[in-house]
């Protein structure tokens, strides 16, 4: 239809599509923030000498009646991925498409679920002590403890599931 014929022209190599991206990417928090511009914080900043428990309470309660990057944004970037999804199909040959083809990038999507469901704890664990104002520390930590954690949720309950329900499956259909 003419939605995907606007998002993904077959001549521009989905140009249009990996702008907008490339956009919404940029225009994120902390280039906005750091050129005064206004923009919408992630969760909200509470105090640092507040107890765990309080530091909780407070942003839940400020979470609830404020307007944060977390309660909608995830859903727009989603949508917004929607184009170069339709363009690495519609264009196999396309470069972005080509580099999620590689092999370490398609290991990392394959273990996508298990990080998906265990990336909260080790950051709660392991990245919320380390001080605000140590971000490259603190993303290394978050990206290493949740592939730590994650590897052996994908290694022994993943990818067993997987291999039972293709059992299962191969079972029901033969006669």
């Amino acid at each position: 239809g003419w939605p995907v014929a606007l998002a993904c022209p077959p001549r521009a190599g989905c140009r249009r599509a990996l702008v907008a991206i490339v956009a919404l990417m940029t225009l994120s928090i902390v280039p906005l923030q750091k050129l005064g511009w206004p923009y919408v914080p992630f969760l909200p900043e509470v105090d640092e000498t507040l107890s765990p428990q309080q530091a909780f309470e407070v942003a839940m309660a400020e979470l609830s009646a404020g307007n944060f990057w977390v309660k909608w944004a995830f859903t727009i970037t989603n949508w917004a991925m929607v184009p170069v999804l339709i363009c690495m199909v519609r264009s196999p040959g396309w470069l972005p498409g080509r580099g999620l083809s590689i092999r370490p990038v398609r290991a990392v999507g394959r273990m996508s679920y298990s990080l998906y469901l265990i990336h909260t704890l080790p950051i709660l664990l392991f990245v919320l002590p380390i001080p605000a104002g140590n971000l490259p520390l603190r993303v290394l930590v978050a990206w290493v403890t949740a592939f730590v954690f994650a590897w052996p949720l994908y290694q022994f309950v993943e990818k067993r599931s997987m291999a039972r329900k293709e059992r299962v499956a191969t079972q029901a259909a033969s006669p």
